[in-house]
């Protein structure tokens, strides 16, 4: 990518690298969950605890600094939950999951063990968040145009309240038909999307160029560049190689450990910070870079790693804490060779 590709955007902010990271970090308590279970996402909870998604095992409540006892908040698909749980995003009174599978479900957080009351059926959902009554979400949609929505809609918002009937067009994609890099792509999970303390919400489509910054009413007022950061931001894959790795589990790791992606955004005061990651010589490991509203980029190593092409991290902040759930993506019919982990972060310099 390079910058004219976004040069018809709004608010195109030129990027540089701070030569003085002003943000650190330094480990408060690293706890790990049980073994064989394969964790995706996590969300704070409260002082001290948070959800953790566990695909087919549902979503469980759990301290992050000792996981030995933990409460189940969401019923595994099997028992008539919502199934396979994958991103996850705690709202005011709800637990909203997404399934790989495609589409949304949530459960009220006052009833731990219900059945989910609510579901919206997508093609595919690459990442969720909520905030308050509002959810938005990363995906495609189906529709009658080669299978996929006309309208190209790749990032909607909607209400808890009203069972997101209301969801509305938050970006639409640059493909035709609309949403066809987005459900071509989505299985490789190199978006994402969350909302901002101050409401706003930030987009990395990582189907296509840029990161997008909405105002609480859906107007892009803010937009950066991608390319500094040398991310996956497209869907160029050919169709033969793209079936391959969707085909294939660990032709996909092979082919994202040649990558750097976006595992996920953490919503920092200052300015939305990106969980980068890569692969070196069969090391995961992470960057943080915080992409400020005003002023120079900033990157840190993320004190994390993981000896495998495998890992993935998710996070959450509260106040000056970051909790980030680290997991392994074990190969099919295998276990993972090492427990998920939760480790909190203190933060300064955001």
């Amino acid at each position: 990518m390079n910058i004219k590709r976004l040069s018809s955007l709004p608010f195109l902010a030129a990027l540089a690298f701070s030569s003085h990271a002003a943000m650190t970090m330094h480990v408060v308590s690293n706890a790990s969950l049980f073994d064989g279970v394969i964790a995706r996402d996590v969300r704070w909870a409260g002082p001290g605890e948070v959800y953790v998604s566990l695909g087919k095992r549902g979503a469980i409540r759990t301290r992050v600094d000792s996981t030995v006892h933990f409460t189940p908040v969401m019923p595994a698909g099997e028992h008539g939950g919502f199934p396979l749980t994958g991103r996850i995003a705690a709202a005011q009174k709800h637990l909203v999951v997404a399934s790989p599978l495609g589409g949304v479900g949530w459960i009220p957080l006052a009833t731990n063990g219900a059945r989910p009351v609510g579901h919206r059926p997508l093609l595919s959902v690459m990442d969720i968040d909520a905030r308050g009554d509002r959810v938005a979400v990363l995906g495609a949609d189906s529709g009658k145009v080669q299978g996929l929505a006309r309208d190209g809609t790749i990032a909607w918002v909607g209400s808890l309240s009203k069972s997101m009937s209301d969801m509305r067009p938050l970006m639409k994609g640059r493909s035709k038909p609309g949403g066809k890099d987005m459900a071509r792509c989505s299985i490789l999970e190199t978006g994402s999307i969350r909302f901002m303390p101050d409401g706003s919400l930030i987009v990395v489509p990582g189907v296509e160029p840029g990161v997008f910054r909405y105002d609480a009413a859906g107007k892009l007022v803010q937009t950066w560049d991608s390319d500094p950061l040398g991310i996956i931001d497209d869907c160029w894959i050919g169709d033969k190689e793209l079936e391959l790795v969707a085909r294939d589990f660990g032709k996909r790791i092979d082919w994202l450990a040649t990558k750097v992606t976006v595992d996920d955004i953490l919503p920092l005061p200052g300015g939305p910070g990106l969980l980068l990651r890569r692969v070196e010589k069969g090391v995961t490991k992470w960057d943080l870079v915080r992409l400020p509203y005003q002023g120079r980029m900033e990157r840190v190593a993320l004190p994390v790693t993981m000896p495998h092409p495998r890992a993935h991290v998710r996070g959450d902040v509260r106040g000056n804490q970051v909790v980030l759930l680290a997991f392994e993506d074990p190969l099919p019919g295998q276990r993972p060779l090492a427990p998920p982990r939760l480790v909190v972060l203190s933060i300064a310099g955001q």
